[in-house]
């Protein structure tokens, strides 16, 4: 479970697979009037309480879940603009799946060219988004691509050459909070870039 603060109002969750298989509560097993999920989203109120420091206790609260790219989701907790609100309302918003983040690291700068032979080889997967960021003498490329790119038949030959090229962060959460607290923005248009003549 990996938790972001989006603002004092808001945390993002990551339900990753073994968060899933702890709570036994998958995506579809969401449900506003179940037991199990009103007793899921208090712990889970607690949890952030415990690892951001951000209450939820009290007031209007509303938990989005979203679905993610395979059985993993996010969930969005905001608090409403009236404090004097009660009640938690769950939202569940199936036909807006997140964007799947992967990232990338490297050494050299010219080994961005290596993002830029696989894009042209697989012009299915030019990213949402990309940007290239430096920290601690490494670079990093945030890359985000859609559910429907991640569902193609073709994308784990695009992702094995991917990694031919660069090594693959195996917490892209955690990666892209420090990137964004510490790391420097070289370039946040890659996507027009790579696809370039």
């Amino acid at each position: 479970m990996k938790f972001k603060i989006l603002s004092e109002h808001c945390v993002k969750v990551l339900m990753e697979t073994e968060d899933i298989c702890r709570f036994d509560l998958p995506f579809t097993a969401l449900h506003a009037e179940d037991e199990k999920t009103l007793e899921f989203i208090y712990r889970l109120l607690f949890l952030v309480w415990e690892e951001t420091g951000i209450s939820f206790v009290e007031g209007d609260v509303t938990v989005t879940a979203r679905s993610g790219c395979g059985s993993g989701y996010y969930i969005v907790i905001t608090r409403g603009a009236d404090p004097a609100g009660d009640g938690i309302r769950l939202v569940k918003d199936i036909d807006a799946p997140e964007n799947a983040m992967l990232i990338y690291t490297f050494k050299e700068y010219r080994d961005i060219l290596g993002l830029r032979h696989c894009v042209r080889r697989f012009p299915a997967f030019v990213p949402k988004t990309a940007r290239l960021q430096r920290y601690g003498g490494y670079y990093y490329i945030v890359l985000e691509f859609t559910p429907v790119q991640i569902a193609d038949r073709s994308w784990q030959i695009f992702e094995t050459e991917l990694g031919e090229f660069y090594q693959k962060c195996k917490k892209p959460f955690e990666t892209e909070a420090l990137l964004t607290e510490h790391g420097t923005l070289v370039c946040d248009a890659l996507p027009e870039i790579l696809i370039r003549e």
